[in-house]
């Protein structure tokens, strides 16, 4: 498709794997906090992770 200068199908074919990766990354987000209970999305902007930035 790039060589026959079909760039609607090559930019809808990036706009659906970038989805995807994002999904599936958001998932796996979802099924950690699920799968280990010390995982917690922490609410509040200071965010008291301890980091030593």
């Amino acid at each position: 498709a790039i060589f026959q200068r079909d760039y609607p199908v090559v930019t809808g074919a990036a706009v659906l794997t970038t989805t995807m990766v994002v999904l599936g990354n958001l998932i796996a987000d979802v099924l950690y906090a699920v799968v280990d209970p010390r995982i917690r999305v922490q609410r509040g902007g200071r965010g008291g992770g301890g980091g030593s930035v």
